[in-house]
């Protein structure tokens, strides 16, 4: 990495939001038939692949994404009959999330849009090294995890 921004991590940074940008357009024009953004999609396929409803905290932590963000990705989804909020029944104050018949539906529908979007995009790039990306990004969600303990 060179030195154009000051230092590697700050390279590093620049390169993910980049990365991040391209990835949400690409996808983003795969999911218009839908009317759709990748956050969106995001949710849907967390939501699917939950046996229980989760609180929006939860989505929130999965996904990385802010509240104000989350609540507006969850709105929309709730308006198109895909989620559904329901109070816990032991805190009223969390709200649990469900996916929808609906909302099964439109994730099953979108996935070969997305595989698609993913495969055109990243086919020039050997299988070993989309693994290492994978590890390394893995890694690197750990290390800016933010520390509930005080320790860092």
């Amino acid at each position: 990495m060179g030195a154009r921004f000051g230092s590697a991590a700050v390279e590093l940074a620049v390169a993910l939001s980049r990365a991040n940008a391209l990835l949400a357009r690409a996808l983003g024009q795969a999911l218009e038939p839908w009317e759709m953004t990748w956050p969106q999609a995001l949710s849907l396929f967390v939501l699917e692949e939950q046996a229980q409803p989760i609180s929006a905290s939860h989505l929130v932590t999965r996904l990385g994404l802010g509240r104000t963000a989350m609540t507006s990705v969850v709105d929309r989804l709730e308006r198109r009959g895909w989620v559904v909020r329901r109070p816990s029944d032991r805190d009223r104050r969390v709200t649990h999330l469900t996916l929808t018949d609906s909302g099964r539906a439109t994730a099953a529908a979108i996935r070969p849009a997305v595989r698609a979007a993913l495969a055109a995009r990243l086919e020039a790039l050997p299988p070993a090294t989309i693994a290492g990306c994978h590890r390394a990004i893995l890694d690197l969600a750990a290390a800016l995890q933010p520390d509930t303990t005080g320790h860092r």
